[in-house]
Order: C-alpha cells, then sequence, then structure tokens
C-alpha cells in the first residue's frame, strides 16, 4: 500500500465519517476508478493493431509475451506459442 501524508489523512477522515459519507467517498472514488479504467483501455485499444507484439503478467504464469490476434470490444486475442489469452485491454502493454 502507498503511504504518505495524503492517504493517512483519507485514512483518519473516513474513521470519522458516518455511514452515509463514507457510502457517497465510496461512489465518487469508484466512479472515478471507472473514468480511469475506461480512459485506458479506450488508449491500449486505439494503438493495437493485428500482429503486434505485445506482454502481460499473469498470477500463474508471470510475463506472457505474443502477438495481437483479434482487438475484440473490450478484450484482444492475443496468440502464443502454446495458446491464445483473452486479455482485457487495461492488461496490455507493447514489447
Amino acid at each position: 500500500m502507498i503511504k504518505n501524508g495524503f492517504i493517512d489523512a483519507l485514512k483518519t477522515a473516513v474513521l470519522t465519517m458516518s455511514d452515509d459519507e463514507v457510502m457517497a467517498c465510496f461512489g465518487i472514488v469508484g466512479g472515478e476508478h471507472q473514468s480511469r479504467k475506461a480512459r485506458r483501455q479506450s488508449s491500449v485499444k486505439d494503438s493495437l493493431s493485428v500482429g503486434d507484439r505485445v506482454y502481460f503478467e499473469s498470477t500463474k504464469s508471470g510475463r506472457i509475451t505474443g502477438y495481437v490476434k483479434k482487438v475484440k470490444i473490450k478484450k484482444a486475442i492475443i496468440e502464443t506459442t502454446t495458446t491464445n489469452w483473452d486479455v482485457p485491454f487495461h492488461m496490455l502493454k507493447h514489447c
């Protein structure tokens, strides 16, 4: 977890809030997270083309490198030497 003065102040503030205030803050933070995720996905999607070499991190397999086989609405099919992966755009990075 990131430790800095702002995070510590936020944690203290949350501990003093009512349930309604915490839920309102949760809604604001959740909305901002979704907006940033959508912008990140759109940016990556716009930069991908079939045949691009990309990689992503898998918790079980580590770093996986492959080529874009197909760009779909929210995910891309990544072709590796052993299998095809259906990967969300926000997880992909160009090699």
